[in-house]
């Protein structure tokens, strides 16, 4: 592919050298030819040892070296030498957690996989991918899971995203960006919310008739009408079920091309999409998360129509 004029829509991915770091760039590169986005490949590096605050080796050269050399040949290794598109390559020095929320600022999306590996850099999830998760401005994806680890480069058929609704914010967010995304990918969205019944104390009136299931629709179908409308551009299916919100949102992501989760949601009638939530769905989903903060729910939708017939 010629080097063209870089697009504006940039896809932020962390590479370490590891086996799931080369996951997460095949994700990238798929997900940027989904959205004619460009992907910006990141390897950052630290000086290994210091001596009351002064490296052993000040010559700073061979671990610039060396990191160049891992990004291309992990470059290489997930993607081939013929790249579908853009692939910029950044060798940063610094923690590693910092660099890749400080470069993702202006992103679309910053990508990493589900962990590293420690020595040259440091791991991505571990600390890497927690920090990211919790501070970085724009949407991440955690790509992790047997479907993600056998992806190849190139278009993706027609799935199913799963997506945790809960009445806040930041869940709305992560409805805005399933629906979106499912009509890129000529998908479907399957709509979840899970209740339980709340502590005896503090309740409102409406819950004191214990008719929470009732309650759950309702947050359901007006989070639902608020986002998409009347019209939906994709097949939306409703799922509303008594149970733990984490082991409902997990059992319903078997299979799932994504699990779409926002970063914090509000107690009360729903647990906390991140807190717990989000938490437990980065480290034990099936299939690559994805966390919306809320104010990523300001945003407009992508608007680029699908690739391919």
């Amino acid at each position: 592919m010629s080097v063209e004029e870089a697009s504006s829509a940039r896809i932020v991915v962390g590479i370490d050298g590891s086996e799931p770091s080369k996951v997460a760039l095949r994700w990238a590169v798929r997900q940027a030819e989904l959205t004619a986005a460009s992907v910006e490949a990141v390897t950052v590096w630290e000086m290994p040892f210091t001596w009351y605050g002064i490296p052993f080796a000040p010559d700073r050269t061979p671990y610039i070296e060396r990191a160049g050399t891992l990004l291309h040949e992990a470059i290489d290794a997930a993607i081939g030498p013929e790249h579908p598109v853009e692939i910029r390559c950044r060798v940063l020095e610094g923690n590693p957690a910092g660099a890749l929320v400080d470069t993702s600022r202006s992103a679309e999306i910053l990508v990493v996989g589900n962990r590293g590996h420690g020595g040259f850099s440091e791991a991505l999830l571990g600390s890497v991918g927690q920090h990211c998760v919790h501070y970085a401005t724009c949407p991440v994806v955690v790509v992790r899971g047997p479907k993600a680890a056998e992806m190849t480069v190139g278009i993706s058929p027609p799935g199913r995203i799963v997506v945790g609704v809960d009445g806040s914010h930041s869940s709305k967010a992560a409805l805005r960006w399933a629906v979106d995304q499912a009509r890129l990918r000529r998908g479907i969205v399957d709509v979840v919310i899970a209740w339980q019944y709340p502590p005896a104390y503090g309740m409102s009136d409406a819950l004191v008739t214990g008719d929470f299931d009732r309650l759950a629709a309702q947050v359901l179908r007006e989070s639902i009408d608020e986002v998409v409308g009347p019209e939906p551009p994709v097949e939306i299916r409703e799922s509303k079920q008594f149970g733990n919100t984490v082991q409902v949102l997990l059992d319903k992501a078997q299979g799932a091309e994504l699990l779409v989760v926002g970063n914090r949601g509000h107690g009360g009638f729903a647990e906390a999409l991140l807190g717990s939530v989000s938490q437990h769905c980065v480290h034990h989903a099936t299939c690559p998360v994805v966390i919306l903060r809320d104010d990523v729910n300001s945003r407009p939708p992508v608007t680029v129509e699908p690739n391919g017939p």
